[in-house]
């Protein structure tokens, strides 16, 4: 991923004619470099993601959401990167909402995720070629997360292989809960991070770099996993469709599984709550 600010110069003058005063990493992590340009006409953001299908994934669902959810526009991209405008606002992690701040957010935070629920897509898991890769749901789960992330648990010592059979024996009784012939665009990582607060409203949302194609209550599961027992059902009341909140709680555990591994070097307070979930689920 080669990039330089006096690349990033270039771009943004051949395409938008501004002078760049200021460029600033606004990175989270290896998978995309994020850059927020100041320039004299503005801020706007520049984005290497690390793969072209990583910059496929966030043009498919500028296309299809633009207009009915608030998220950036693209201006220009290429094969290795996309320039975009600047969503206003702070991430909804590093605002302090009161009570009745926090309700109106929240609700709008379903509303949004039912709009992005109405795209109806074809097949199952990260979108390639404007569809899911996988046939089914099942395909999916022991493809991408039983191989692999189930090794991650035990690699990182995050459980026993006692507590691994426990959470394969819960898998496999509960996969019934998998079963849906209806499939839509996810965000997939709906998390505080990646949402926008501006005036007391939901000003944007982005990183649509891991949209995958799935069942609806699969997006729930970020939110279920920072929000359960707070503001979760106010995200429900904004949803207002009917959804089975044990599937919710599955998909949560499979999320788990990806999560753990890695969060306790990151926020050890979220690991720990994040295991306790865990158990609370594999164990009802």
């Amino acid at each position: 991923m080669k990039f330089s600010e006096e690349k990033i110069k270039k771009l943004v003058w051949d395409n938008l004619k501004c002078n760049v005063d200021q460029i600033v990493d606004s990175s989270k992590g290896e998978d995309q470099l994020v850059k927020i340009v100041n320039t004299d006409k503005g801020k706007f953001v520049v984005k290497f993601p690390k793969d072209k299908e990583m910059v496929n994934r966030q043009i498919f669902a500028n296309n299809k959401l633009e207009g009915k959810i608030p998220i950036a526009k693209i201006m220009y991209h290429t094969e290795d990167c996309i320039l975009e405008t600047f969503l206003p606002g702070k991430e909804l992690s590093r605002v302090k909402l009161n009570k009745v701040e926090s309700s109106k957010i929240f609700l709008q935070l379903g509303e949004i995720l039912a709009k992005v629920h109405q795209i109806n897509l074809k097949g199952v898991g990260f979108i390639e070629n404007q569809q899911g890769k996988y046939n089914s749901m099942k395909e999916f789960i022991d493809e991408y997360w039983l191989k692999d992330r189930l090794k991650d648990l035990l690699k990182y010592k995050t459980v026993t292989k006692k507590e691994m059979i426990l959470i394969e024996e819960y898998l496999c009784k509960h996969e019934y809960l998998q079963k849906t012939e209806e499939f839509c665009l996810l965000h997939f990582d709906y998390i505080d991070s990646n949402i926008k607060v501006d005036k007391g409203n939901v000003s944007g949302i982005f990183d649509f770099a891991d949209i995958i194609s799935g069942p609806r209550e699969f997006d729930f599961s970020r939110l279920y996993i920072a929000h359960h027992g707070d503001m979760f059902d106010l995200i429900l009341k904004g949803y207002s469709q009917k959804l089975d909140i044990n599937k919710i709680r599955y998909y949560s555990a499979l999320t788990l599984m990806r999560l753990l591994p890695y969060l306790e070097d990151l926020d050890l307070k979220q690991y720990k709550k994040g295991l306790k979930l865990m158990w609370d689920i594999v164990g009802n």
